[in-house]
């Protein structure tokens, strides 16, 4: 992901630009990878708006999906007038349901 940008955020010169003068002046100032272009915001709505798009791909759906489907499940473990949980193993559906979210 941060290849993507870095490859994005670059400004096009031929391949003969470094030797010719060029027609428009080079920017003064280039990320910390050293690529000439935008430099990327770094406050703090920035960084959250990153995170939020980066959860809109597979890997976050998935990851929301696992969290949901094991937590709803274990919720029972952590109350205290529950005591089927212990006597009918109920842990297994736990263990079942986050071996084929991950299998699927």
């Amino acid at each position: 992901m941060r290849l993507v940008e870095d490859i994005q955020a670059r400004e096009y010169l031929p391949a003969n630009a470094e030797d010719d003068e060029p027609s428009h002046p080079k920017p003064a100032f280039s990320n910390k990878n050293g690529f000439r272009g935008m430099q990327t915001p770094q406050t703090t709505r920035h960084r959250v708006w990153r995170f939020l798009h980066h959860l809109q791909g597979f890997e976050g759906r998935y990851a929301a999906r696992v969290v949901a489907v094991t937590g709803c499940l274990a919720i029972p473990a952590y109350l205290s007038e529950v005591q089927w949980w212990n006597e009918v193993d109920a842990w297994w559906a736990v263990c079942v349901a986050w071996i084929l979210c991950h299998t699927m």
